[in-house]
């Protein structure tokens, strides 16, 4: 079970997980001289890149065992009917910042699994240029919203099978949690209003239904 703590800050907790991360890049950055855009070609250059990939690697890893918490106590909700707005509500955020996590540290092992990223930092940067953690985050979650909301502008697009595969697992998520909004968004339309009955109303509905069968049975008989 998901405890209620979690579930009510599941989207601070995702915000301030992937901040961690970030912080963590800049100052890997600030210390080996990665700070700029110039290209990372010094032998401590590429340690330092190691580094963050292995803090990347890590920070990602919990956070995709939180989103697959999150899931699987979603999916319970919609079996049983019992879906909370909020919780919906949060639950996609923490996916949003999730996949930018992921596309961010992906971009990391490889600057070629994702076409586009250098027309952001500098029109003459080559594909080997670095680009500093805050900068690349930023970006990718660009890419994260609007592959989840479908729209797709078509400036950064995933270049090799592994990138292109997790955009796909994303999309399929966009899929389900739009699914489920759009039917918690029916519901409050189809769903009929139940009137309550009181004790006294039942009572007196049950009383003058045995009078009205009492009455039937004796005078029905004389007739």
């Amino acid at each position: 079970s998901m405890p209620p703590r979690l579930q009510r800050y599941l989207f601070l907790i995702g915000f301030i997980w992937q901040v961690l991360v970030v912080v963590l890049l800049t100052l890997i950055e600030r210390v080996s001289g990665l700070g700029g855009i110039d290209s990372a070609g010094t032998q401590e250059q590429q340690v330092s890149i190691k580094v963050s990939i292995a803090v990347m690697l890590a920070f990602q890893i919990v956070h995709v065992f939180l989103v697959i918490i999150s899931s699987v106590k979603l999916s319970k909700q919609v079996v049983h009917k019992t879906v909370n707005p909020m919780f919906v509500f949060q639950s996609y955020l923490s996916t949003l910042l999730l996949f930018a996590g992921v596309y961010s540290l992906l971009f990391q092992i490889n600057p070629h699994s994702f076409s586009g990223m250098t027309t952001f930092i500098k029109e003459e940067a080559s594909i080997d240029t670095y680009i500093p953690a805050l900068s690349l985050f930023f970006h990718f979650l660009y890419f994260s919203v609007s592959t989840m909301t479908s729209v797709g502008y078509g400036d950064i697009y995933a270049a090799i099978w592994y990138s292109q595969f997790v955009t796909i697992c994303q999309m399929l998520m966009s899929v389900t949690f739009t699914v489920i909004i759009f039917a918690q968004g029916l519901s409050h339309f189809n769903t009929p209003k139940i009137e309550t009955e009181t004790d006294e109303e039942r009572a007196y509905r049950k009383e003058q239904s045995f009078s009205v069968r009492a009455w039937r049975l004796i005078f029905g008989k004389k007739r």
